[in-house]
């Protein structure tokens, strides 16, 4: 288990993540994701609005979707910024108490 992260993407259509910041990474770096939806209570992006899936038949959707129309949406949620640290701090902002 020598791999990289960046070989595990480099093997991938997509990867499914649940309640991480990680969507921000992938999402800077254009990797195509799709997201698990978790219990609301401890959902810690609950407010954020972008698909998610708790079914098969959802996460086939998503795919269908594609990609590019996908990452068109959590770029409108989200932002387009290309720097990790000024998408977590515009997020964090945006969504602080």
């Amino acid at each position: 288990l020598d791999s990289t992260l960046e070989d595990l993407i480099n093997q991938t259509e997509g990867i499914v993540i649940a309640n991480s910041t990680t969507l921000f990474e992938f999402l800077t770096l254009n990797v195509p994701f799709y997201r698990f939806r978790v219990d609301s209570d401890t959902d810690k992006f609950r407010d954020l609005k972008i698909p998610m899936f708790s079914s098969c038949t959802e996460l086939e959707e998503l795919v269908q979707i594609g990609w590019k129309n996908l990452k068109e949406i959590y770029d409108k949620e989200i932002g387009s910024e290309k720097n990790v640290k000024t998408q977590y701090k515009k997020f964090l902002l945006e969504n602080s108490l």
